[in-house]
């Protein structure tokens, strides 16, 4: 089914009807959303009788002026029910006759300016709570996401941004996968060219959960109008083979897994020990699939099925609590639901591939909605060819990227040989690193390589996770190890266990052609293991090989050396014969580099389409994204680049930058992002560029004209002409994106940093907050938003207004954009001064910076260091040092943080003394400069006591915003005018303090957890409660985990109580609370003492 919509700036013309007509009948479209007609009313039937006849309408003609929006549509392809009309939305309900899928669909055209248009982004916010089924939204919004969905013109400020990206938030709207024109909007000035993403495609999170797939096509915009038109297929996607076997996690923890490997393990097979790992590991497949068959099919529904036998029996004791039999099955009942919904957890979690979430906070519903997400993100539903033709055969796609690879990969390049005097231009291995590389490989090496791989990783084509050999270690570990050991002996790889699947990544957005896709290799753990063991030898030899200029992927340097200074991977271009080459120049030992030519020459690849596998065709050249020794093999073939370049600036020919030439920097490198400095003369240029050709000659790695960029000041414009037609790059401007840091001449401007709060907003537009306890929000924001944080604030001291709108998104986040019950910066402060731990942002950016100071007063071995010393400094003390006007923005930064250091602590010596303090031998420790920088409170050591590490953070955060009396009880949500009674009893008005202990259902509650635990203190509120905590020693371990857990669980569950019976309807039902408190409190502890817990 095609739906389409246009803006076409004006509908009246016979033209622009005849040009809708055609846009209609080529791409066999059944509703369409006209946009900006210009119509009277009066004219749409006779207009609708003459162009569409047979067709419907609907339109908001009457709630504003000027013809907005027109929607059309085919009665006999599609049923559609206009629901709700505004000036900027109409919203209906549609149904395909011939499928019956049934969705909302809303078509938007946004006003001009930002306040009318907040009209649309608050219908839109109403329309949503409402909708519980797929939801399509699409039009032209006339606003962008991001600055970087505007070409040319004036950047758009995040004021004029925020309304949009807070409405997809609000609604989790994703973008749907486009191709064609990224660009949908064009001004039609060619003196002043602005070209603008305003028109999209939104769906909601239910469209994925129900399956759906779709794709947008934005056609160019034509002579007709100055947008492009919009289709939208929904795609009947099913894939046509089945899907290769995989191993999941949750399978080892079935008590019979390990004999059942056992069974089966013991297979005879004759050959070499890799032929017989390999056969007993395909043998055993049938038997986990049968396995799998029969104890974890359908887990979801299992573990549902097991929790409602559970409720079942829990309601039949309650009524006949003598039953013998009743109270003997409750145990099994409730430890196969307990194991079920573990299960499921772990089910969603390994394929959701989210590791940033705390293990005692479930989220089962949230991982479901990510593997749902990642799968519509990944799918691959339509591919435009290199002619421009689209297709979406999924055979035909398949075909397409086979061939895209097999040309790719699977062609030999042929080379010069690398010069052997190039190696002379930087040191060559030693006899020591040497003989490290040449040591024995062990079978504590093996199992070490194996257990350091992540439970949760891809999969190689067997099929297999690094978390099966862990489990089933004891039994497979001998032949595992006879295997890799094998391999070290004899230096040969069997071909089955270096194949290889490619699983394609979109690099945008906007990805449509093969070539947009990034492939990343998921090889076999035991190939992995093979390779970690290689790359964990390569390491020192590494250290010691490559030059400063590089900081990619080498301990003890730091990406940000080359930001300060101043990704995709070319891997898949390296030539095999240069990689042999350059490692033999480099004085690495025979047999070594056998091995490592044996792993990279013996590959072989299929490629996974949305699930099955396609093709099969033997690798000629590249490294393999996803191979652990290829990031260390890539950068010392960009070594021989590194030195072919300091060799050849030798020349007297070569003109260093300015700011370059007491340091002799020519270039910096990270992984295969070049930069290359040079005062701008013709004969400096012509010798980079030809260090460039004879390496691509070399190597097989080629400069990407579209993508390199000249930077230039103070050069004549005949002079910078020549040089962009020697280079055939393109003229650059400032500020350019580096690394993902924008770099610029001068200080940044607010709008530049644009991309950080564009990345958290993407990542919170990512996930459903209404699927999270808030709990879970809160590690979302610890976890993965300080974490995109943390890399800018290393690099820049960020304003004050960018840090208030990281903190607007994450507060808006953490609160599912509801009023914050508790201030952000109270949040930010440590559990001992009663926040929850978040850093402080400011503080953190003053931290990080003060370790940059810190490297600079010691002199640390970077080339930046060195460069600052020698450019600025001029080796004078960086404690005496004063900026001048139009020094580095971070320099003065510094500067003032030298100086806020001095003024505290009386004297420079005395700073240097408590820097000192702060740091070890390895540099200055961030923890303890933050401790120092941050604001502070007064302790109350007690409230940590409610965070503690083994209570489920969900019950955690509920005890925290009670102690601070946050909780959103009657007697705080008295401007409502609403009743105020404790809804549990309906005699006292509801507060905290009544409704957790007042209360006579709550006390009824406590008398029996009391008795349970034996514990004689009746608590009164949750600050006493909780300060006996801190303060009661008695009983062993678990009983005082138990008493800690049993708090915050019967807490958690009486105001989880209240709120399914205000907002539910649910029944007060006091002995299902306390059985559901127990048995909570029973499956915490068994996590904690799996072997040694006590009758409680």
């Amino acid at each position: 089914m095609k739906i389409g919509f246009w803006n076409v700036r004006g509908f009246n013309r016979p033209l622009k009807h005849n040009g809708v007509a055609h846009l209609i009948k080529h791409n066999r479209l059944c509703l369409l959303g006209i946009l900006e007609t210009k119509l009277a009313a009066s004219k749409i039937q006779a207009l609708l009788s003459r162009s569409f006849p047979g067709w419907c309408q609907a339109n908001n003609f009457d709630t504003i002026a000027g013809g907005r929006i027109l929607v059309i549509w085919n009665p006999a392809v599609i049923d559609l029910q206009p629901e709700d009309f505004s000036p900027q939305v109409i919203h209906c309900r549609a149904t395909n006759k011939s499928s019956q899928l049934s969705f909302y669909i809303s078509f938007c055209y946004g006003l001009y300016s930002v306040v009318n248009r907040r009209s649309m982004w608050e219908k839109l916010t109403d329309l949503g709570k409402m909708i519980s089924i797929p939801w399509l939204i699409m039009g032209d919004f006339n606003c962008v996401k991001s600055p970087e969905e505007k070409q040319l013109g004036v950047t758009p400020t995040w004021y004029e941004l925020k309304d949009f990206v807070d409405c997809c938030a609000a609604l989790g709207v994703l973008d749907v996968p486009t191709t064609g024109c990224y660009y949908t909007w064009y001004s039609n000035n060619e003196s002043n060219p602005v070209w603008c993403k305003l028109d999209r495609v939104l769906h909601n999170n239910e469209w994925l959960e129900a399956g759906l797939h779709c794709g947008a096509h934005f056609n160019p915009s034509g002579c007709l109008s100055d947008h492009s038109p919009g289709i939208v297929t929904i795609f009947d996607h099913t894939p046509t083979k089945p899907k290769p076997f995989r191993f999941f996690n949750m399978w080892a923890e079935y008590p019979e897994f390990l004999s059942t490997v056992e069974q089966r393990w013991n297979l005879h097979v004759e050959g070499t020990p890799q032929f017989i790992l390999c056969k007993r590991l395909k043998a055993l497949k049938a038997e986990l699939k049968a396995f799998n068959m029969q104890h974890y099919i359908h887990i979801s529904t299992r573990a549902k099925e097991a929790d409602l036998a559970l409720q079942d029996a829990q309601n039949q004791l309650e009524n006949n609590p003598k039953n013998v039999r009743l109270r003997e099955s409750l145990g099994d009942l409730k430890r196969k639901a307990v194991f079920l919904a573990e299960a499921e957890r772990n089910f969603f979690y390994q394929k959701a591939k989210i590791h940033y979430l705390k293990e005692g906070d479930r989220n089962t519903k949230f991982f479901h909605d990510m593997v749902k997400r990642n799968a519509a993100r990944n799918s691959i539903t339509a591919v435009t060819r290199a002619d421009g033709t689209i297709i979406t055969s999924a055979d035909a796609i398949a075909q397409e990227f086979v061939d895209y690879y097999t040309t790719l990969l699977g062609t030999e390049s042929h080379t010069i040989p690398v010069d052997d005097g190039v190696f002379d231009y930087g040191p060559k291995l030693s006899s020591e690193l040497t003989d490290e590389l040449y040591r024995e490989v062990t079978a504590m090496e093996v199992k070490d390589a194996i257990f350091n791989i992540n439970d949760n990783k891809a999969p190689g084509p067997d099929g297999y996770s690094s978390c099966f050999f862990k489990k089933a270690w004891n039994v497979v570990a001998d032949q595992v190890c006879r295997a890799v050991l094998n391999f070290f002996r004899n230096g040969r790889m069997l071909r089955q266990l270096n194949h290889t699947v490619i699983a394609l990544v979109p690099k945008s957005e906007h990805s449509s052609s093969v070539a947009d896709y990034r492939p990343i290799s998921c090889c076999n753990v035991i190939y992995k293991a093979i390779t970690k063991i290689i790359s964990d030898r390569l390491a020192p030899a590494l250290e010691h090989l490559i030059d400063h200029c590089q900081s990619a992927f080498i301990g003890g340097r730091n990406i940000t050396d080359n930001i300060f200074l101043a990704q995709e991977m070319a891997y898949d271009s390296v030539s095999w014969t240069f990689l042999s080459r350059v490692l033999h120049g480099y004085g690495f030992p025979p047999l070594f580099i056998a091995w490592i030519m044996e792993c990279v020459c013996t590959s072989s690849f299929s490629v996974s389409l949305n699930g099955p596998l396609h093709g099969f065709f033997p690798g000629k050249k590249g490294l393999r994204q996803g191979d652990p020794m290829s990031p260390a093999l890539f950068l010392l073939g960009m070594e021989y680049l590194s030195r072919m370049i300091k060799r050849k600036t030798c020349n007297s020919d070569f003109n260093y930058h300015p700011k370059c030439e007491k340091l002799k920097i020519t270039h910096l490198l990270f992984a295969d992002d070049l930069m290359l400095f040079f005062r701008g003369d013709l004969p400096s240029i012509h010798i980079l560029m030809e260090c460039l050709n004879v390496f691509r000659d070399a190597s097989g790695l080629s400069v990407k004209t579209s993508k390199s960029c000249i930077f230039t000041a103070g050069i004549r414009n005949e002079e910078l002409d020549e040089i962009l037609a020697r280079t055939a790059f393109v003229r650059g401007e400032m500020p350019i994106r580096y690394l993902g840091i924008p770099l610029a001449a001068q200080r940044l401007s607010v709008n530049n940093y644009s991309p950080l709060v564009d990345q958290i907003a993407k990542c919170i537009s990512k996930w459903k907050s209404k699927l999270l306890s808030y709990a879970g929000r809160l590690e979302l924001v610890r976890s993965v938003i300080q974490g995109v944080e943390c890399f800018w604030l290393q690099v820049f001291p960020l304003p004050a207004v960018v840090i208030e709108k990281i903190h607007r998104l994450c507060r808006n986040f953490l609160w599912n954009s509801r009023r914050a019950p508790v201030a952000w910066e109270e949040i930010c402060h440590p559990k001992e001064e009663g926040g929850l731990g978040i850093q402080h942002i400011q503080s953190w950016n003053v931290a990080l910076l003060a370790r940059v100071l810190w490297n600079i007063h010691r002199k640390a071995d970077t080339l930046w260091v060195q460069w600052v010393n020698g450019v600025y400094l001029r080796d004078a003390s960086i404690w005496d040092w004063q900026p001048k006007k139009g020094d580095s923005p971070l320099l003065q930064r510094l500067a003032e943080i030298r100086d806020r250091m001095i003024t505290e602590f009386g004297s420079s010596e005395a700073a240097i003394e408590q820097m000192t303090r702060w740091s070890t031998l390895r540099g200055l420790q961030t923890s303890k400069a933050y401790e120092y920088f941050r604001p502070k409170l007064a302790r109350q050591p007690w409230k940590a006591a409610i965070l503690k590490a083994f209570i489920p953070p969900k019950y955690s955060f509920i005890m925290w915003l009670g102690l601070r009396n946050r909780l959103a009880t009657r007697d705080r949500l008295e401007f409502l005018h609403e009743e105020d009674l404790c809804s549990l009893c309906i005699n006292t008005k509801e507060s905290a303090k009544h409704l957790f202990f007042e209360c006579p259902f709550s006390n009824y509650v406590w008398s029996h957890i009391r008795v349970w635990l034996g514990i004689n203190r009746r608590m009164s509120t949750l600050h006493s409660a909780v300060k006996w905590l801190k303060k009661e020693k008695t009983g062993s371990s678990v009983h005082n985990k138990a008493r800690h857990l049993a708090l915050s669980c019967t807490v958690y569950t009486l105001w989880r109580h209240r709120n399914e019976f205000i907002f539910e309807g649910a029944v007060p039902n006091p002995e299902g609370l306390i059985i559901s408190v127990k048995i909570t409190v029973y499956r915490l502890l068994l996590s904690l003492f799996p072997h040694g817990l006590i009758a409680l």
